[in-house]
């Protein structure tokens, strides 16, 4: 069991540290848009590339919690 927990924590950490990396180039890239260093095409296919990253995050996250949950369900039982 504990090695269900270990593994579900890691997942969690990995899904957050993945989103976090997308919200810091979203915003690099937003600085740069601002800049007018960048043009708009440019930025949409920065941030199309972005996207898959963010939703693997959110799919890390969620089965982590998901792992974690069932522990914690199949302990009270």
């Amino acid at each position: 069991m504990n090695y269900l927990i270990i593994s579900g924590f890691l997942l969690i950490i990995t899904g957050l540290l993945s989103i976090l990396f997308v919200v810091i180039s979203a915003l690099r890239i937003k600085k740069l848009l601002k800049e007018n260093s960048i043009k708009k095409n440019v930025v949409n296919q920065r941030l199309q590339k972005l996207l898959p990253i963010n939703l693997a995050g959110l799919f890390l996250s969620l089965i982590g919690i998901m792992i974690i949950s069932l522990v914690f369900i199949f302990k009270m039982i």
